[in-house]
């Protein structure tokens, strides 16, 4: 059972890497319906057109991380979230890695908090590229409506 568990592990890693999800997703023809589909849309191809190593998203009830997840960018995803049960269900979303942070009162305190606890982590290196999104007032689930660049200190 070992051995046919490193079989597949091995299977699964090789299929992953070779995939073309870039080619992928530049070659589909997403149907985008609502905000939050558009900012995850851009958010992946920001992040491919900068060469990110991470997608941040700051997100209340999961929806903005398994959004993105649905794009499946070439990128980590880190998912930051102030509950632990939200924290939960996005780890079964592809490429989502959560992160419990504290609640924040400023949107760029927010940013800087969850890319600060990414690289304590060590999801994150200085001088890595990543993107952030997260919806504006903070706090509010359903309101995913920005988009920020960011170098990590």
């Amino acid at each position: 059972p070992v051995e046919a568990l490193r079989t597949m592990a091995q299977i699964a890693e090789y299929t992953e890497k070779h995939t073309g999800y870039k080619e992928r997703f530049f070659k589909s023809d997403f149907l985008i319906k609502s905000t939050l589909d558009a900012i995850s849309h851009a958010t992946c191809t920001t992040a491919y057109d900068l060469n990110a190593k991470a997608i941040v998203t700051v997100t209340k009830s999961g929806r903005t991380a398994r959004e993105i997840s649905r794009y499946r960018p070439d990128c980590d995803i880190i998912g930051c979230t102030m509950e632990e049960r939200v924290s939960r269900q996005i780890n079964m979303s592809w490429g989502v890695t959560p992160l419990v942070i504290p609640e924040e009162k400023d949107t760029f305190e927010l940013f800087a908090h969850s890319v600060e606890e990414a690289k304590k982590r060590g999801y994150l290196d200085s001088g890595d590229t990543v993107v952030i999104t997260s919806g504006v007032p903070i706090g509010t689930s359903g309101t995913t409506n920005m988009i920020k660049v960011d170098t990590v200190d």
